[in-house]
């Protein structure tokens, strides 16, 4: 569930052998920086190897998704025995660096994430285990006791989820192609947030002051960010990519708290504030993320009869009647044409209110028949996110499973 996440941990005692042999230091008048160094890490040796291959990468490219995935600092002021970890890593990705590892050296472990057929091992989202193991593998790393670890101030964080979905879909007519452009753009609104952007066809961000909502192509990005294919030409990531979307569609759900002091959503209170919080409100967390979809507007597609219809009417003529049947069509859609009988019927002056159904009735007539489609993205989305964040949820352990298969 989580990838980003920055915290610290204030008026800590570190381990001199830990800063001499896992640390890069740098001096300065008042005080002194140390740097962890990953490359000389146990845990993560693996990363070196990533280092070396992009000495030799084009310059003008993507990098290979920052090798330490941020980074990790310790700053002590000159003559104090105590300083301040500063702590911002994308820990998914670390313990997924962490299994490659340990699968190369032959370490066996345990993991309980539900197996997920066709999903990329970097798309494996982070359960309450990995979550535990990879803090509590830091805290080793670093010679911090656990206890400490775990009382960590979290400022940052980002929660979300890896969704596969199918390539079509199935209508009245049979089954044709879905397009992932098409649910990525029924994403309309975010209550409360005016600022909208959207990354070409492949991403859209609702950004507020203290948080983020994105949903964006997982597939692209994780090529544009070198997690896979880092060693392909361009027009072999192209078509590779081609070749997956006409299997399966990846689309990210996320939320960025970029400020936890000042993230005011009730369902969120208390729950993120250290790393305690996080492990002991896993399942809560979950559900209020599904519960952020709440505010948000989504606007159905347009099937391609009705949208080849309206294209047509305003290629033949000025008029604007059929948009304006269309927008009666959903206005009734959206609050059930039950409702609309029962409630905005009856507002309308008695000796019209006949001719005014009748007249709402053949403009909801001429679109009702026309859409094929037996879903919309905004259910197919809601359901597929749903049933993934259950599935991160505590469990017992009934299997194993690879997270690479997550």
């Amino acid at each position: 569930m989580l990838d980003v996440l920055k915290f610290d941990i204030d008026n800590l005692r570190m381990d001199e052998n830990i800063l001499k042999t896992k640390f890069k230091k740098r001096e300065y008048t008042k005080f002194t920086k140390y740097k962890y160094n990953f490359f000389d890490s146990e845990l993560f040796s693996d990363r070196k190897k990533n280092a070396n291959e992009e000495k030799d990468a084009d310059p003008n490219k993507s990098k290979s998704y920052k090798q330490s995935h941020h980074y990790i600092y310790f700053i002590i002021k000159n003559e104090e025995k105590t300083g301040k970890l500063i702590f911002n890593q994308n820990i998914r990705r670390n313990w997924i660096d962490y299994k490659i590892a340990a699968d190369k050296k032959g370490i066996e472990y345990k993991d309980i994430i539900p197996r997920r057929p066709y999903m990329p091992r970097v798309m494996a989202d982070l359960s309450n285990y990995n979550f535990i193991k990879i803090i509590e593998l830091y805290a080793e790393e670093l010679a911090i006791p656990k206890n400490i670890f775990w009382g960590a101030n979290v400022t940052q964080v980002e929660l979300g989820a890896n969704l596969r979905f199918p390539t079509t879909i199935k209508t009245k007519n049979g089954v044709e192609k879905m397009s992932l452009q098409g649910m990525l753009s029924s994403f309309g609104t975010l209550k409360n947030v005016p600022e909208k952007h959207t990354y070409g066809r492949s991403g859209v961000r609702f950004k507020a002051d203290a948080f983020e909502i994105s949903i964006y192509d997982k597939l692209k990005r994780i090529i544009f960010t070198k997690e896979i294919f880092k060693n392909k030409k361009e027009s072999v990531k192209v078509k590779r990519r081609i070749k997956i979307n006409e299997i399966h569609h990846f689309i990210r759900y996320e939320l960025r708290v970029k400020e936890v002091s000042s993230f005011r959503r009730e369902s969120f209170a208390d729950k993120l504030n250290t790393l305690k919080d996080i492990k002991e409100n896993w399942d809560v967390l979950l559900t209020s993320l599904f519960g952020t979809t709440e505010d948000i507007d989504f606007v159905d597609f347009l099937s391609p009869e009705i949208e080849n219809e309206l294209i047509l009417s305003q290629l033949n003529s000025k008029s604007k009647s059929l948009f304006y049947d269309y927008l009666i069509y959903q206005g009734v859609k959206k609050i059930g044409y039950t409702e609309f009988i029962r409630d905005i019927v009856p507002l309308v002056n008695i000796k019209t209110r006949r001719e005014f159904q009748k007249e709402v009735d053949e403009s909801y007539d001429k679109f009702r028949n026309k859409n094929s489609y037996n879903t919309s993205y905004e259910k197919m989305f809601l359901d597929t996110l749903n049933k993934r964040l259950d599935s991160l949820k505590v469990k017992p352990l009934l299997y194993k499973a690879s997270i690479y298969t997550s």
